[in-house]
């Protein structure tokens, strides 16, 4: 509201120009946001990973060496777990091999 005040353009305005299209300038900014969001929610899925997945929060260790240890081991894991997610989103049916080693994929 205070834009239309002082009279500068809203941001519906900024992207239509006079003949009802989208700019380059609009359409180029559209896609970077758009990029931007992807990006966070790629982010977010890997500490919804770390969070829940691996139960980071529920760890019961005291030392700081073995906090470390166990959070690098998180890390690596939920990176693999978000790689696959993602991956999976693209193309069903993926096999684990393409993240994880046969000794570490599971199989029970």
């Amino acid at each position: 509201m205070a834009c239309n005040r002082l009279g500068l353009p809203t941001t519906r305005q900024k992207v239509i120009d006079a003949t009802g299209r989208l700019s380059r300038q609009s359409l180029q900014h559209i896609l970077q946001v758009t990029v931007r969001v992807e990006q966070r929610w790629k982010i977010e899925t890997y500490h919804k990973i770390l969070k829940c997945g691996c139960r980071a929060g529920q760890s019961k260790l005291r030392t700081a060496e073995r906090i470390v240890n166990l959070l690098a081991m998180f890390c690596i894991l939920g990176w693999r777990i978000s790689r696959i997610t993602m991956l999976n989103r693209c193309t069903r049916h993926l096999r684990p091999t393409l993240a994880f080693t046969p000794l570490e994929v599971w199989s029970g």
